[in-house]
């Protein structure tokens, strides 16, 4: 298994700091999972996502994957 760290789309990021300074529901924008596969595929090409669990100080994800 290895960790993957990468940053959130900017559209995630508007969400998240409306969560953050608004108070506004977090949510996943619905091309989130697609940045998170190219990010995946582009640095651990064939790799199998297992988990993706988002820091929200550092507006990134953290993929857990089984290469």
């Amino acid at each position: 298994m290895k960790e993957l760290r990468f940053g959130c789309s900017p559209d995630q990021e508007e969400v998240i700091a409306d969560h953050l300074l608004l108070g506004r529901p977090l949510g996943m924008q619905p091309d989130e999972r697609a940045w998170i596969l190219n990010h995946v595929q582009r640095l651990a090409p064939g790799a199998k996502v297992l988990s993706a669990d988002l820091n929200l100080e550092d507006a990134e994800w953290v993929v857990q994957v089984q290469e």
